[in-house]
């Protein structure tokens, strides 16, 4: 599988910009996605879901009603997450690598029977729209214009954020993967980084000002009240730093089971094979920061380089680390934070 794209073209002249479509993108690809719900596996119950079916002229969110749906309803199953338990999706998702890895977010397809839709709306994100099976036909609606294409198996179509896009499907089985990008928002940020300082406040000790001098003046704020505002009122690069490598790399913890093994087995597989980052895991670093699925790690110095590399190409040959890494590598394999081999349900 292979995606035929001129990405130094497209990152200038496309993306974040205007839509691009790309007809037969993705070479020797073959869908093999199935609803979820008809294999009735644990595995899958975790996956966020949505419904969406035609009333009248309108798609609506069916999802959380308790009611029967006529097999012949024009319909759209949305499937988030896919790449976490579906290796197509999994190595969908890693087509579009020339993208930074702390913008890339997740795979989500939709099932739909003939002209089933989720119906007109708009991403904050970009997203990169790859059909499966079957037919849809799309409409973008860019610069006061109406763009229609019809896609089919390995057809690729770009929307930039805010951009309203509309896809009706024109066969009884439609799939389409979708290759989400975060985008975060400035109140979002907020609202995270308040609550990321206030957990800092259980790790400190609580210091009171002491005046050092008193004015003659009585309403004047002097320089030492303001300095001890400057001190406790922490806002230095290292703790924006901390935050903005946190942020990026949080995940839903729930993803993650313990895993039992001893340190000596661990050594042992860890000599024989390759390790890599599991599906679910986001790592990123940050100069000399390293930061995995929202939690700050410590790297030896000696070993910077060999992390730094493990997290760019996700797997890694531990010949050349140290002691106290192999150590580190042993507590993440227990978290599942890291594996000798991904699992996919299908």
């Amino acid at each position: 599988m292979k995606l035929v794209l001129n990405k130094k073209s497209f990152v200038k002249n496309y993306w974040g910009k205007k839509h691009f479509f790309l007809p037969g993108g993705i070479k020797n690809f073959n869908d093999n996605f199935v609803d979820l719900d008809d294999l009735n596996l644990p595995s899958t119950k975790a996956l966020g879901r949505k419904l969406f079916i035609q009333d009248g002229r309108k798609y609506i969110n069916f999802t959380n009603v308790k009611k029967k749906i006529n097999v012949n309803t024009p319909k759209s199953k949305l499937f988030y997450k896919t790449n976490h338990i579906h290796q197509l999706s999994f190595e969908i998702k890693n087509l579009f690598d020339f993208i930074p890895q702390y913008l890339i977010d997740d795979v989500m397809i939709s099932l739909s029977n003939r002209k089933g839709s989720v119906g007109k709306h708009k991403d904050n994100y970009s997203v990169f729209l790859i059909q499966g099976k079957g037919i849809k036909n799309w409409k973008i609606y860019e610069n006061k214009k109406v763009f229609s294409y019809t896609v089919k198996e390995g057809d690729v179509l770009y929307v930039p954020p805010g951009i309203d896009h509309y896809g009706i499907s024109q066969s009884e089985i439609c799939n389409t993967y979708s290759v989400g990008f975060r985008s975060p928002d400035s109140l979002n940020l907020k609202e995270i980084f308040n609550d990321y300082m206030f957990n800092l406040l259980d790790q400190t000790s609580t210091i009171f000002f002491q005046n050092k001098t008193f004015s003659k003046q009585k309403a004047l704020i002097p320089n030492d009240i303001k300095d001890f505002f400057i001190r406790h009122l922490d806002c230095r690069p290292i703790i924006l730093d901390e935050f903005i490598g946190i942020y990026l790399s949080s995940v839903d913890e729930e993803l993650f089971k313990t895993k039992v093994i001893s340190l000596k087995k661990f050594k042992e597989q860890l000599k024989k094979m390759p390790i890599f980052l599991n599906q679910r895991t986001r790592a990123l670093f940050f100069g000399k920061n390293f930061y995995m699925n929202g939690i700050k790690i410590d790297i030896e110095t000696e070993s910077m380089e060999e992390i730094r590399k493990f997290f760019n190409e996700s797997t890694i040959m531990a010949n050349n680390l140290d002691n106290k890494s192999i150590l580190l590598l042993y507590k993440l394999y227990k978290k599942e934070y890291i594996v000798f081999k991904r699992k996919f349900v299908i």
